[in-house]
């Protein structure tokens, strides 16, 4: 006869070394569990940016997302699926915080340069050169900001 609940005892093991192998992990990743007390700032639209800071966020890392005033992301308006919201927008979305800022402002370029001041990353997916001409080139924050880690993406 075959016990009815010999497999609990082989799920009670596999749970206990998860459990261990998971608080070993954790130790290993308290670098990036730092992320979730310091903001990333992503200025970011359509696809390869809110997908590159998506998985900062996936990971537990604190992103808050600036969008242009006026709607924000492109996305945002491709349907409206998710209580009014693209599906599209809230699956590249998920897990960040947004706040508004033109940019193209300088009272607004102040604001950007200062929250950078106490950040880990800063992310941007704009058209090449545009973020250069808002004076947040790599050089240039990598200078001012040694900590910094700075990524461009497109696509």
């Amino acid at each position: 006869m075959t016990w009815p609940f010999a497999d609990l005892w082989d799920r009670a093991l596999t749970y206990e070394r998860f459990v261990k192998e998971s608080q070993e992990h954790c130790e290993l990743w308290t670098g990036v569990h730092r992320l979730a007390r310091v903001p990333d700032w992503a200025v970011e639209q359509a696809v390869a940016g809110p997908f590159a800071s998506r998985q900062l966020a996936d990971l537990g890392a604190r992103v808050i997302k600036i969008e242009r005033p006026g709607g924000g992301d492109l996305a945002r308006r491709y349907d409206a699926t998710v209580a009014g919201l693209s599906s599209y927008f809230v699956w590249l979305n998920r897990s960040k915080e947004s706040l508004t800022l033109d940019l193209k402002r300088p009272e607004a370029t102040a604001i950007l340069e200062r929250l950078l001041g106490a950040s880990d990353v800063f992310l941007h997916n704009l058209a090449p050169g545009a973020i250069e001409r808002m004076g947040f080139s790599a050089e240039r924050l990598r200078a001012s900001y040694p900590g910094l880690i700075v990524a461009s993406v497109s696509g």
